[in-house]
């Protein structure tokens, strides 16, 4: 590909194991930077055979809660619709837990309840003509449109900004309702760490697709032997769904760039849980 401006890496091995056990811990709830339980207000859990409390948040769960009701819409009502994603658990839990600050989402431009009607409508119509022409020549353009569109959804103009898009928040949900969609999570960091920048976060997408897909590709070698958890909560056709479509190797691609473009770029120490660091320490791989 050619571009002035720098390419993801090729990770070792040893990055994208790394990369893996992070992964885990946030598929149990844990940060895997400070070990600490991610609790928030979701719903209660049902049919999970008492695992799962009431306030326990986990990708898990967020994969549960948020693409049940989409398949159920976009696919067969036999699909469970256990769950209409709200305001609050958007506002409260799953910015918070996906560390969406001011800087990745407005607070004053954002629009939480006609998002989400967007997602539930409209999203639904994209996904559908999406599944009938799933070519993957076209892969960076259905993850672009998907990700502008749900954003400038989620976007309310201002007096001080009148034109925008909350991309780092589509494209979050995104990942969580539409698994089997080929969508990366943006991050400006990642985006700062490419040297995308000095335009609005809508205008540099396209361009941050097409550096995360080709790092993907390049890197897929190395990513496809991670197996994604079993889980006893989400409907298995979705966690199949989701597992054919690589949704877990994007999960562990996800997070290693974000450690990559935070730490290692910066030649910074990583922030890593204790079990973390045991869990790695105990695997083949000791040299990042």
């Amino acid at each position: 590909m050619d571009t002035k401006f720098p390419e993801v890496p090729m990770f070792s091995p040893a990055f994208l194991t790394l990369a893996d056990v992070c992964a885990r811990e946030l598929w149990a709830g844990r940060n895997y930077d400070d070990g600490k339980v991610q609790v928030g207000r979701a719903p209660t859990i049902r049919g999970a055979e008492g695992k799962y409390k009431e306030n326990h948040l986990s990708d898990e769960i967020f994969l549960y809660l948020c693409s049940g009701r989409f398949m159920s819409q976009a696919l067969s009502p036999q699909y469970p619709a256990p769950y209409r994603i709200t305001d609050d658990f958007v506002r409260k839990d799953f910015m918070r837990v996906a560390r969406l600050n001011p800087l990745n989402a407005k607070l004053s431009n954002l629009n939480i309840p006609d998002g989400i009607d967007y997602l539930y409508t409209s999203s639904v119509m994209d996904y559908q003509f999406w599944r009938r022409n799933p070519t993957p020549d076209f892969f960076s353009i259905y993850s672009y449109l998907f990700i502008l569109t749900v954003g400038d959804a989620f976007f309310t103009p201002t007096n001080s900004n009148t034109d925008g898009s909350q991309i780092a928040l589509a494209s979050r949900l995104l990942f969580f309702v539409t698994p089997d969609v080929p969508i990366y999570n943006f991050s400006n960091d990642i985006a700062v760490g490419l040297g995308i920048t000095g335009v609005k976060t809508s205008e540099q997408l396209p361009l941050y697709i097409e550096h995360l897909h080709h790092g993907y590709k390049k890197n897929w070698c190395n990513l496809a032997k991670f197996e994604m958890p079993s889980s006893n909560l989400i409907n298995t056709q979705i966690w199949n769904r989701a597992r054919n479509a690589g949704w877990w190797q994007r999960r562990v691609y996800d997070l290693a760039l974000v450690m990559y473009f935070e730490f290692v770029a910066r030649n910074k120490p990583m922030k890593l849980s204790k079990y973390v660091k045991q869990q790695f320490s105990t695997m083949a791989y000791t040299h990042i």
